[in-house]
């Protein structure tokens, strides 16, 4: 099956958030190291914008990240299906 965008695998340190009441004189720092896989929809220099879901007009579940943020990044080949 060939696709339209390529499949990209990225490794990357993703925002933490905390809601919860926490000491401000020894907070703990969080790494929050993330993976996401799907289509590269669209890139420019300080961007990648992936979807994981696209037809010919549209795309859904889709994320910006920052290069500055991304740790690894590959594209992902399909297995041949045989028939």
């Amino acid at each position: 099956m060939k696709f339209t965008y390529p499949i990209v695998c990225v490794t990357w340190d993703d925002a933490c958030a905390d809601n919860s009441w926490t000491s401000v004189k020894e907070p703990e720092l969080k790494e929050a190291v993330v993976t996401t896989l799907g289509f590269l929809i669209k890139e420019n220099k300080k961007h990648i914008l992936i979807a994981s879901t696209y037809d010919e007009e549209n795309m859904n579940c889709s994320i910006q990240i920052p290069k500055h943020s991304i740790l690894s990044r590959e594209e992902v080949v399909p297995a041949e299906k045989d028939n």
